[in-house]
This record gives structure tokens, C-alpha cells and sequence, in this order.
């Protein structure tokens, strides 16, 4: 899964305008390595919750995917949708439900195989959600020799790859 950011600074708004924003923003974004193609690569997505604090998420289909919240300790299931504007389109997000994770406190990691979420937090350790019962299970406790503080995570054919940040290793 690949992460990219942009950052734009206007340091006097009274001179910026759209046009030229959005050709600075897109200037940036190809720099970044960014497909091209679309002058619309960057959008803010709306899922309709105002208090959430998403730390990680992964994507399971082209309109589906999980967000880690750290404010209310859960992982969120959010289906994606495109509504066509004047400009483009406008994406929206609706979260579908909520799988409350209590000794989570800080997910960095998250990735999706087989109906099941692995979550990696500094806190408890490396977790498994079992999305059909909504069962947590701790695979890697944090605090132990082979398992510090995870940070990262993946599923790579059947192997679980992990970061630790603690142990500055994989």
C-alpha cells in the first residue's frame, strides 16, 4: 500500500487563487510520484463522523475500506462512493459499522487477508479482528523479545511482516 501527502503553504491569500492553487497542488503531486492522468488526485473524504482521529487505514475493494480510530478505540468499515459535480466528482464516505477494539491504543499498522484485520499498536501488541465474530485475539504482545513496540504491518503471501520501531527492525 503506497501513502502519499501534499502540503501547501499560502503565504498571502488575498494573491492566491483556485486555478493557480490547484496548479501548484498538482505540480507537487507529480513530483511526488503520484499517477497522472487526473488533475483531481487529491480529495478530502467525508465520512460523516466529526470527532474521529483515523491513525491508519487499508483498503479490501475499490469501495471499501477500514479506518483505525483512536479517539473512540475502534475500527470503522467505510464504503466509498463518487457523486459527480460540476468541477469533477466529490467523493463520500459512509461509515457502515463500528467494531469497538478496547485495548487498542494507538493502531499505526492495519492490514486486511482473509476476512480478518491485523492491527499493529504500540500499546497492546500485534491483533487479530476476526471480522465475522468481531474477535479480538493478541498474536505479539508489545513489551516482549520478538515483539517491542510494532508499528507497521502486512501480509505478504501468508507471512505477517511487521515494523518495531523499538527494536528498529522488521
Amino acid at each position: 500500500m503506497c501513502e502519499y501527502a501534499t502540503f501547501l503553504e499560502i503565504t498571502e491569500p488575498e494573491k492566491s487563487n483556485l486555478k493557480t492553487l490547484r496548479q501548484i497542488i498538482n505540480r507537487r503531486i507529480e513530483a511526488a510520484g503520484l499517477p497522472r492522468g487526473t488533475k483531481d488526485t487529491v480529495r478530502v473524504l467525508d465520512i460523516g463522523i466529526d470527532a474521529v482521529v483515523p491513525t491508519k487505514l487499508v483498503k479490501v475493494d475499490k469501495e471499501l475500506f477500514f479506518v483505525a480510530d483512536q479517539k473512540t478505540k475502534s475500527i470503522l468499515q467505510v464504503s466509498v462512493k463518487r457523486k459527480v459535480a460540476a468541477y469533477g466528482y466529490d467523493l463520500f464516505g459512509t461509515s457502515l459499522y463500528s467494531i469497538s477494539v478496547p485495548n487498542m491504543s494507538g493502531c499505526f499498522g492495519l492490514a486486511y487477508c482473509s476476512n480478518y484485520l491485523y492491527l499493529a499498536d504500540h500499546t497492546a501488541g500485534i491483533l487479530r479482528l476476526e471480522l465475522d465474530s468481531n474477535t479480538v485475539s493478541v498474536i505479539l504482545k508489545t513489551g516482549t523479545e520478538i515483539c517491542n513496540q510494532p508499528h507497521g504491518i502486512a501480509i505478504v503471501g501468508t507471512e505477517l511482516i511487521y515494523s518495531d520501531v523499538g527494536k528498529r527492525a522488521l
